[in-house]
């Protein structure tokens, strides 16, 4: 049988395997591809991510990178922006990121690396970055103000940018202190024993600005810079002294190209004004402790040094002792641990710190300065505190000045104790550039003298022409014609707590050790210490018209007041005509030997100022007075430089009671005149007496008609019935108010006369416009000072009020110069002017007149070549300022003082130096440790006063009889007739203060 054949069965692959085939296949390439894509866009992240991250801390570092913990300062002396600064400071550091954080809330500054966008591998950063300041350890109360700075700062460093997920950010956080990277670099680099300190280099200073001591060993100490730098706010100034100990024969590599610095001493002094407010925590005086010598192996004394002992915020180093707040604030707190004022204050930023703490809690304890007699304390065991007029404060609120110093120990500022001046010395100007080796010589005899007497320094010689010397005067260098300019050299030394103390030095000393190193001097140039000024100051008003025109005085040329001279003209409104050719023109003035100051009455009370406003041209400055007045009376006068300078009147307005607004016009507005200084006299209204029982008095009166020309009567003019009689009074004007816009100045005559000054009661004074042709003007204020002609001292300043000859010609008329008056006061073309304000050492120089510039005129005996140096020893602002007629030395807490007076003033038939009193009958004044040799007319009393034994002997004429003592028992005194001359050769003090009293008949 056949078979049949078996037929197979044969599939393909279905469209159902294929679709499924193909879905499984494109799941996976999807997969795949999405995995591409996320690996791809994971790296694009990563790589943004790092480079934000770098960008972020390339900032970091960057604000790490500053050159200066403080801003170089402008020719101000006020700091660089960080804009504008080359050198990038830490100062400088801050920021703050605003609340979307997108950018700087306030300006993001610091380093070189700018805030804002930056474009990195085509992605856009935005770069910002925020700053905490944090004081000791705690966030800042608020941020410090230059020149203090935060003890280390908190930056967080945020970076912005964009990309496919959206916004983006990384954030960095530092550390930033003040330690600039190139002093670690240099320790990391070359990194010495942990008992060593790193190697600083240090380029000494050129003498003769810059005076290295030698302290023994190739060790000299010198200060940084060539005068302390000076700085002021509108209620405070400081003073910074940086002083540096020095190895001169410093090996190359440990400082390459200069000597190595062994120490480094940082001092800021700063004037505050205070108010008592009641008791509180506060701190002692931070001060040198001495850590004793040991013995060695051979049984020898080596070793011995200073150590400081500083006092914090901490609780447990606080004491209850009287505190203080700065002047007018209701309340204060303790702000121990802050460098900083609160906002809005324009005192120091230290001097919150400053009033709160400088106070003792006990007299015998730890105090600001242990040199101060048991007199200068309170029965609380606190130092007296005096405000600047020299009145006691004693009750809560009451005002005080008030000076602190500071040292900066590791980096922050300690309230140390009190300066101590030892001497000074004063040279001409070229001095030290022949003759540095005496001087050195004499520091450095003075150091071992004050080591050898246990502080107590006696018998050092200065080098010669120096002053102050034994005889008190320069022996030569000074000239008798021109000028020499004078500088002054201080020499302090730090009180150190240990009875043992000069004994160790001593013994140190005798074993062969060097010791100078170890007593804690600062010599220091003190010049800078004084406001200079320039010229004299007061004021002119012409007295009188005898030009039928109409005429005012001004002020002429760049130095009105020069020797004994007053420079000035007359001028007109040249609305008429150009010429200013004027007949002659008496002039009123009162001008003082000084630029700026005080006008006190025989109370010694405030009741007038006098200064000049700077720079004053068309628009209203404002000037601000050093006192509050209830009725101020204001008078002006004009300095015009030039001959052809366009006339010019002053305008007054917006009078306060501590400040009034001052502007030039020029009659008929015709002109711009030009800008230049004027000179003001402040005056309380009322009737006054000044010292020397001198009569004196302001006021004001309205005036409603207005003299012209062609018309000068009585009549148009106003009168004033005096408080004072007065033989020959000088009438000083203004019209201080500016009601009218248009222009009108003051003027006074007799009632006889218009060519004549008032002479009698009534005064006749009004206001006049010249040759105006709108003679009209509306009702203006008169301003007027009355004084009786003479002269006298206020506040150690000489002044003189007189009525002028009739002399003064108007500004044509002048051929070689401008006319002059001739007044019996030196007004020196410049001078220096030490006030409470300038301090290093907190001397209380307030009251005193000290003259930097010599000047000299080749007459004889009447030449006039002198210069004032007041010092006080204690450092303390807290005594009451020297009377110059105070009879007893060393009164109020150990003040004392040394008056310099080189050549000869109203002498009698003397030439040569000698050191002279104040004129007047029965004045007195006090010389301390000097001999003297000395003329003058009239009777003269000399006494001792401080109970030492002194002998002495009085030349007198032939004719003249007197009983010579030549030895004589403390408070024994000796009566010389006229023309008395005691020779520095006869008359001897040596550690005896005295007193001399001239005019009198007998002795008090």
């Amino acid at each position: 049988m056949a078979l049949k054949p078996k037929h197979r069965t044969f599939r393909g692959i279905g469209l159902v395997e294929v679709l499924i085939t193909l879905v499984v296949l494109a799941v996976g390439i999807l997969g795949i591809a999405k995995l591409q894509t996320t690996l791809v866009r994971s790296g694009s992240d990563t790589k943004s991510r790092a480079v934000g991250l770098h960008l972020a801390q390339e900032k970091l570092e960057d604000l790490r990178s500053f050159s200066r913990t403080l801003p170089v300062e402008d020719a101000d002396g006020n700091p660089i922006s960080w804009s504008a600064a080359t050198q990038k400071a830490y100062s400088h550091i801050q920021g703050e990121i605003n609340d979307t954080e997108t950018g700087c809330s306030t300006a993001c500054e610091g380093g070189t690396i700018t805030a804002g966008q930056h474009t990195r591998s085509d992605t856009t950063y935005t770069l910002m970055w925020e700053v905490e300041n944090y004081c000791d350890a705690n966030p800042c109360a608020s941020t410090p103000t230059y020149p203090e700075y935060a003890d280390y700062k908190r930056v967080r460093v945020r970076v912005n940018w964009s990309d496919q997920a959206g916004q983006q950010h990384v954030t960095l956080e530092g550390v930033i202190n003040p330690v600039q990277p190139s002093d670690t670099t240099r320790v990391v680099q070359d990194p010495a024993p942990l008992h060593d300190r790193p190697k600083v280099r240090h380029d000494p200073g050129d003498p003769p600005e810059i005076v290295p001591v030698d302290v023994g060993d190739n060790v000299n100490k010198e200060t940084t810079k060539p005068l302390p730098e000076v700085s002021q706010t509108a209620g405070s100034q400081r003073v910074t002294v940086d002083v540096v100990t020095f190895d001169t024969e410093a090996n190359e590599q440990d400082c390459p190209g200069g000597d190595c610095i062994g120490r480094r001493e940082q001092f800021i002094s700063v004037s505050c004004s205070c108010q008592l407010a009641g008791s509180g925590q506060a701190l002692p005086a931070s001060h040198l402790v001495w850590e004793a010598p040991e013995e060695n192996e051979d049984g020898d004394l080596v070793g011995g040094e200073l150590a400081d002992e500083v006092f914090t915020r901490a609780a447990e180093e606080e004491v209850s002792k009287p505190v203080g707040c700065l002047e007018g604030e209701a309340s204060c707190s303790n702000p121990n641990g802050l460098t900083f004022v609160t906002p809005g204050s324009s005192q120091d930023p230290l001097c919150r710190r400053c009033c709160w703490n400088h106070h003792d809690a006990d007299s015998s304890g730890n105090v600001y300065d242990p040199t101060l007699a048991s007199s200068a304390y309170t029965g609380g065991g606190d130092h007296k505190h005096y405000d600047s007029d020299g009145n006691l404060a004693s009750s809560d609120g009451d005002v005080y000045v008030e000076a602190c110093r500071f040292k900066r120990v590791e980096g922050l500022l300690h309230l140390w104790r009190d300066w101590r001046l030892q001497t000074v010395t004063v040279v001409p100007g070229a001095y030290l550039t022949n003759n540095l080796s005496s001087y050195q010589g004499y520091i450095g005899n003075y150091i071992d003298a004050y080591i050898d007497n246990t502080g107590q320094v006696t018998g050092v010689a200065k080098p010669s022409n120096t002053s102050p010397t034994e005889s008190g005067v320069f022996a030569e260098n000074l000239p008798q014609s021109g000028s020499s300019q004078l500088l002054a050299r201080g020499l302090y030394i730090d009180a150190v707590d240990d009875s043992d103390y000069f004994s160790d030095l001593q013994s140190l000393a005798a074993a062969g050790e060097t010791v100078r190193d170890k007593v804690p001097f600062y010599e220091f140039n003190v010049t800078k210490l004084a406001n200079w000024i320039s010229g004299a100051g007061g004021v002119i008003t012409q007295e009188g018209m005898d030009g039928g025109n109409g005429s005012w005085a001004v002020l002429r040329g760049t130095e009105p007041f020069q020797g004994q001279t007053i420079y000035l003209s007359v001028t007109d409104d040249q609305i008429q005509d150009e010429e200013r050719d004027h007949l002659t023109e008496q002039v009123g003035y009162w001008v003082f030997a000084k630029t700026s100051g005080s006008i006190l009455n025989e109370a010694d009370d405030v009741i007038g100022e006098y200064g000049v406003a700077p720079s004053v041209g068309t628009q209203l400055q404002t000037v601000d007075l050093q006192t509050s007045y209830s009725d101020p009376v204001i008078v002006t006068s004009y300095r015009q430089p030039a001959t052809g300078d366009r006339p010019a009147v002053t305008r007054i307005a917006n009078i306060a009671a501590s400040s009034f607004d001052v502007r030039l016009q020029n009659p008929g507005d015709l002109h711009g005149p030009t800008t230049s200084d004027v000179y003001y006299i402040v005056m309380e209204a009322g009737a006054h007496t000044l010292p020397g029982s001198i009569p004196v008095e302001a006021g004001t009166v309205p005036s409603d008609q207005t003299n012209h020309a062609g018309a000068w009567d009585t009549g148009l003019m106003e009168t004033v019935s005096t408080t004072h009689g007065y033989s020959a009074p000088v009438v000083l004007g203004q019209v201080q108010s500016s009601n009218d816009t248009r222009w009108s100045t003051f003027w006074s005559r007799s009632d006889h006369s218009r060519g004549d000054p008032p002479d009698s009661t009534p005064i006749y004074m009004g206001k006049h416009v010249g040759e105006d042709d709108d003679a009209a003007r509306v009702q203006e204020t008169l301003g007027y000072i009355l004084i009786e002609s003479g002269s006298g001292t206020i506040n150690a300043v000489p002044w003189e009020a007189a009525l002028g000859p009739d002399s003064i010609e108007g500004i044509d008329n002048e051929s070689g110069g401008p006319f002059s008056y001739t007044v019996g006061i030196e007004l020196n073309g410049s001078g220096v002017d030490v006030t409470n304000e300038a301090i290093v050492d907190e001397s209380l120089w307030e009251n005193q007149y000290s003259r930097g510039l010599a000047t000299g005129q080749t007459e004889g005996a009447t030449a006039d070549v002198y210069a004032y140096l007041n010092v006080s020893t204690s450092g303390m602002i807290g005594v009451p300022p020297i009377d110059p007629n105070d009879a007893v030395m060393n009164s109020g807490g150990g003040l004392s003082r040394t008056i310099i007076t080189v050549g000869c003033v109203d002498c009698v038939g003397v030439s040569g130096e000698f050191l002279k009193g104040p004129k007047g009958e029965g004045e007195k004044v006090n010389f301390s440790h000097v001999e003297m040799s000395v003329s003058w007319g009239g009777g003269a009393c000399i006494v001792e006063t401080q109970g030492q034994s002194m002998s002495y002997s009085c030349e007198v004429p032939t004719d003249t009889s007197v009983t010579v003592t030549p030895s004589v028992s403390p408070s024994d005194h000796i009566v010389c007739p006229a023309s008395l001359t005691v020779n520095s050769g006869d008359f001897g003090v040596s550690g005896a203060d005295f007193t001399v009293y001239k005019g009198l008949s007998s002795c008090p």
